[in-house]
């Protein structure tokens, strides 16, 4: 058995229902399939639009079936199908009712959340049987789920009861991802790129050893083909790199996408619709070299001077505390021995708010702001004391702030002046696919 993951960006023309088929149709000659689907692409964006303007929810709900119904419409589909999805509609539309009469219900909102899922279950079983390929498709949520220090997470065990009696005997099950339960029978929901975790998840949870991501770009590559001309397809990963890769926004994977395959022989393999292009993720493969860079831009350094922290006991906790109150999340942080000074690294967009109650401080004597960018590299190689002075000494030369390290030495992050900092990535970018590192 194997589980294929499919996007909500491959699900949108008509080159996409001729070309995915085959895919899964050549598959399933030798291997039962779990699919997990996600929502059509930008239907979630419009569903969370809707829990927060009741006033226009209504309509949000018409759009999203709409969406559905016309991209169903391209290759025609079934009785069957038509009534689900029809079905599905007037549960959505009912839910937008709920959302308006019980005001701030999270509950509510996550299960009017959850339908562009529910609704792709039934949009790829009719596309799979307008190709002659049979799929039972499971419109209920697979993952259960419970509450710790206010994330969901799976609940295996039960989990593993939901998903035995869901695929059964079943050739092809198609399930949605991104979306949970929980034991009071709300609908939960996993985070962005969920569906990619939803995937690894049930793969640990029933010893599946392979797992197929399919999606519209050529696997993993070596930079964000957005912001640089020619990177190219880093074909093998470890999976401590895939998780660094992914903590660090490689490909707009959910962060806990990797972790349940870390000490397993299970393969992640992430293939592109539209080439032969693929990475393949496995903690079988350890070579020792360095894989991809990411590019943060639109940074804040906020420099704290004063005496009056020097020696103070809880001085860099007090500083944390203050940006905590104004809801802020740290990127970076940095104190010299000297304790003279605190630099803290967050989003540019978060810089008024934390400035403006920093300055009520009365221990803050001063307070200097710079624009910088985050260049991070991931590789086994870090490991390697030398190959980080090399790196080291070239961010140097392009005014370096801050250097740390990642987990395990797997990855290394540099911050530097904005203007400086892309400089310094093509540099090191072009380096890395020379193998001049």
């Amino acid at each position: 058995m194997i589980v294929i993951k499919v996007g909500g960006s491959i699900l949108k023309d008509k080159e996409d229902i001729v070309s995915l088929p085959k895919i899964i149709g050549e598959l399933n000659k030798n291997e039962k399939i779990i699919i997990i689907v996600s929502a059509l692409n930008g239907v979630t964006n419009l569903l969370i639009e809707g829990t927060k303007n009741e006033e226009e929810i209504d309509k949000i709900a018409i759009e999203v079936y709409n969406k559905y119904s016309k991209f169903i419409s391209m290759f025609g589909y079934d009785k069957n199908s038509k009534e689900a999805l029809l079905k599905l509609k007037r549960e959505l539309l009912k839910t937008a009712k709920m959302i308006k009469t019980e005001k701030f219900n999270q509950n509510t909102k996550n299960k009017f959340i959850s339908y562009g899922e529910k609704m792709s279950t039934i949009v790829l079983h009719s596309i799979l049987m307008q190709n002659g390929i049979s799929s039972i498709p499971v419109i209920n949520p697979i993952l259960f789920t419970y509450k710790k220090q206010g994330d969901d997470l799976v609940n295996q065990k039960k989990t593993k009861a939901i998903l035995r009696n869901a695929i059964k005997n079943n050739n092809i099950t198609i399930v949605p991802g991104f979306i949970g339960i929980d034991k009071n029978g709300y609908s939960t929901i996993i985070g962005r790129g969920g569906s990619d975790y939803t995937a690894t998840i049930i793969a640990k949870i029933l010893n599946i050893n392979k797992v197929i991501l399919i999606t519209d770009v050529p696997g993993i590559m070596t930079a964000d083909p957005r912001i640089i001309d020619n990177p190219v397809t880093i074909k093998y990963l470890s999976v401590g790199e895939a998780v660094e890769l992914a903590h660090l926004g490689a490909k707009k994977f959910h962060p806990k996408t990797f972790e349940p395959i870390i000490n397993t022989n299970i393969s992640v393999i992430i293939r592109c619709l539209y080439s032969n292009n693929t990475t393949t993720i496995s903690e079988s493969y350890q070579v020792n070299s360095l894989k991809g860079i990411t590019f943060t831009k639109d940074l804040t350094e906020i420099k704290i001077e004063s005496l009056n922290i020097v020696g103070r006991i809880g001085s860099a906790s007090h500083i944390i505390n203050l940006v905590k109150k104004c809801n802020v999340n740290i990127i970076s942080l940095a104190q010299p021995i000297s304790e003279t000074t605190i630099q803290i690294f967050i989003k540019k967009e978060d810089e008024n708010r934390l400035i403006k109650e920093l300055k009520k401080d009365q221990y803050i004597k001063k307070i200097e702001i710079n624009s910088v960018s985050a260049i991070s590299v991931v590789g086994n190689k870090l490991s390697d004391n030398l190959t980080n002075a090399k790196m080291i000494k070239m961010a140097a030369e392009h005014n370096l702030i801050s250097f740390s390290r990642g987990i395990n030495n797997i990855s290394s992050t540099f911050i530097l002046d904005s203007e400086k900092g892309e400089n310094f990535f093509y540099d090191l970018h072009d380096k890395l696919k020379k193998g001049k590192i």
